[in-house]
């Protein structure tokens, strides 16, 4: 990115977070920089918390599923 070999990245996921006030890529003018939450709408939230609930029931009553 510092050597223009790539024209433009935009970042959403970093090996810190959050990335710390003097990151390099703070300053690059060919890179967007923005928090991890593309995931965030009204129906993944939705989604998560009604399979959350049905993940605790299930448990609680000894037949958990989506088991990894």
């Amino acid at each position: 990115m510092r050597q223009g070999r790539i024209a433009g990245a935009a970042l959403d996921v970093y090996d810190q977070e959050p990335l710390p006030k003097d990151h390099p890529l703070l300053v690059l003018d060919n890179t967007i920089i923005s928090p991890h939450m593309a995931y965030v709408t009204e129906e993944n939230l939705t989604q998560f918390h009604r399979e959350t609930v049905e993940d605790i029931v299930a448990w609680l009553s000894g037949q958990p599923i989506r088991v990894l």
